[in-house]
């Protein structure tokens, strides 16, 4: 992990001409090496770009992605935004937001770039995989003993939760995350200040909801974060205690489990952090990466292919 006070890397990710990742996840394969990282897709009124924020030892993993280059680039500027958080509505970290089996890739690009405004989903992520199974355990064990005792029925509620724990406990990585969405508010007078913000509001609600597609929407609640930048004031701090957090989003590591970050598989996550697919790359304004000068498949003939030294 990061240590306190040590920076971290900062990736673009461009896709290539022909990049396709349709039938798998290639996130899905990167993040299960991953200790932590932030994972940010910028939607402006020209173009869309996908950011990585990752600790020095890992950038190269996200350098592995086959029609994927990963540049480097100097840290994101965050424009003012109204911004909120996903959480869990009852707070059980242990049962699955979806049916692992069955979820399938965000629509999250075309539906930031349906927007036609400045916006965000970050997504910041902590592996804490032996902490949470320790707990997800410890939850199934309660359980079990308790529908073993004599006399004690579980009740559906509890029988419920009980198959879904198991379920989410069988070969799954867990992360501590903080997904978040944020609408760039712009400069206004005095007067037109609350009437934007709330306008802006309903904006951020309607993204959210459309990007959530009811697939984490009947298990997830929103709460309203803010973005600060260094060292926080007592007067944030404050803040804080009454229930108005910040982040920074260029340091921020959700490791402490608790309402404010849901623990995620690297399933769900994946949901939320998968590359764009091949109808995104041919309808978004990435900033495409260079397409590889010579791409050769399988042949017998050695002649045959762009290897050849006759120039």
């Amino acid at each position: 992990m990061v240590k306190q006070g040590e920076e971290f890397s900062w990736l673009e990710l461009k896709p290539q001409q022909k990049f396709k990742d349709d039938e798998e996840n290639n996130m899905l394969k990167i993040i299960q090496h991953a200790s932590e990282f932030a994972f940010f897709v910028f939607r402006n009124k020209a173009e869309m770009k996908m950011i990585v924020r990752t600790a020095k030892n890992d950038q190269n993993l996200f350098k592995t992605i086959t029609g994927v280059t990963a540049e480097p680039v100097e840290k994101p500027h965050f424009e003012k935004m109204v911004s909120k958080y996903l959480t869990l509505k009852n707070k059980y970290s242990m049962i699955p937001l979806v049916d692992l089996k069955n979820i399938t890739k965000s629509n999250l690009y075309s539906k930031l770039w349906a927007e036609e405004q400045c916006c965000i989903m970050a997504c910041f992520v902590c592996d804490q995989t032996k902490k949470i199974s320790s707990k997800i355990d410890r939850r199934i064990n309660t359980l079990e003993r308790r529908a073993s005792t004599k006399g004690v029925t579980l009740s559906g509620k509890d029988k419920v939760e009980l198959a879904a724990a198991k379920q989410k406990r069988e070969g799954h990585s867990y992360y501590n995350c903080t997904v978040l969405f944020g609408v760039q508010t712009g400069t206004l007078e005095l007067s037109e200040i609350q009437a934007e913000k709330q306008r802006k509001v309903l904006i951020l609600d309607r993204i959210i909801s459309n990007v959530l597609l009811n697939s984490f929407e009947h298990r997830t609640a929103t709460h309203r974060v803010r973005f600060s930048f260094g060292k926080k004031s007592f007067r944030q701090r404050l803040a804080e205690m009454f229930g108005v957090y910040t982040i920074d989003p260029h340091t921020f590591v959700p490791k402490k489990s608790y309402s404010k970050s849901m623990v995620l598989t690297e399933v769900e996550l994946a949901f939320f952090i998968s590359l764009p697919q091949e109808h995104d790359i041919q309808t978004i304004n990435f900033d495409i990466g260079p397409t590889p000068t010579f791409v050769h498949g399988i042949t017998e003939e050695m002649d045959n292919t762009d290897l050849t030294t006759d120039f």
